[in-house]
């Protein structure tokens, strides 16, 4: 069945918006259509026009886009100021078809389509403000008289020779790290890279600190988003904290490359709760015969 996509305006898609909202994930007063509206007739002027959206598979709607265009730029409907939220109305099941329909839509406009993306100031602000203070220390610590730098492999044949490096360091790094890397799980690490690198889904980063290789850490480069999955560091360097500020560049490095999130993983190490981390609950099934 075809999937259209169609321009409206409040009179045509009123009844249907507020018919789908309590379908959605976005079911909170401000993505009614009677508060859009109230506020694009108050606040909505000559150089806004605008992008009401639906999504139709048939006859069916699967969702609404409640947008307007200023100048180049495309944004939700509304401003900060009088909305708490903004999302799109999505019914639950249609969404792969919804935002695969809508966003080939936006690409083709002329105008600016993305939001503004944070920044790695405005990620360490928004840390608490000791793990703030101690990281710009941390940092500031780490370049004073000393050549750092930080880079990564993606490449399958670097990422290779370079893996060794890695070893040494994880070992290093604690003694139960060391016990953990069984000869069968370095082969392991080494058929992941094989596999996930050439999909564009593997990073190995590595900290060097006047030539040498300090830090060391496996990043997943999937879904629009980095996943933490293993680091070492020589305990040599301890004192400058090169394990936490290999992790903190990282998570520069994912904001600077536009991605969605930074995932930690399992465990409740500290440093992650010092670099902004948040925790997620994680459910464990186990069924047994009587």
């Amino acid at each position: 069945m075809t999937i259209s996509i169609r321009k409206e305006d409040f009179d045509s898609i009123g009844d249907e918006w507020e018919c789908i909202l309590p379908r959605t994930g976005a079911n909170t007063i401000f993505i009614t259509p009677w508060w859009q509206q109230l506020w694009w007739r108050r606040y909505g002027n000559s150089d806004a026009s605008l992008e009401i959206l639906s999504v139709r598979k048939g006859d069916s709607l699967l969702g609404i886009a409640p947008l307007m265009t200023r100048g180049d730029t495309l944004s939700f409907l509304g401003d900060t100021d009088l909305f708490d939220y903004h999302d799109f109305l999505v019914r639950e099941g249609c969404e792969d078809d919804f935002y695969a329909t809508l966003w080939q839509h936006i690409e083709t406009m002329d105008w600016k389509r993305y939001g503004t993306e944070p920044s790695w100031d405005e990620y360490v602000s928004g840390l608490r403000k000791k793990d703030r203070h101690e990281l710009r220390r941390k940092l500031r610590r780490l370049t004073n008289g000393n050549q750092a730098e930080q880079y990564a492999f993606d490449d399958p044949d670097e990422i290779a020779d370079a893996m060794p490096e890695f070893f040494r360091l994880m070992r290093a790094s604690k003694p139960d790290k060391d016990d953990f890397l069984t000869p069968d799980r370095e082969q392991f690490f080494r058929d992941l890279a094989q596999e996930l690198a050439p999909r564009g889904q593997y990073k190995l980063f590595f900290l060097e600190l006047n030539d040498v290789r300090v830090a060391s850490c496996i990043c997943f480069d999937y879904n629009g988003s980095y996943m933490l999955y293993n680091s070492g560091y020589d305990p040599e360097y301890s004192a400058l904290s090169v394990g936490l500020l290999n992790k903190a560049l990282c998570i520069q490095d994912a904001i600077e490359t536009g991605k969605k999130s930074f995932d930690f993983l399992r465990g409740s190490e500290r440093y992650k709760y010092n670099l902004g981390g948040t925790n997620q609950t994680i459910h464990e099934l186990v069924i047994k015969r009587s």
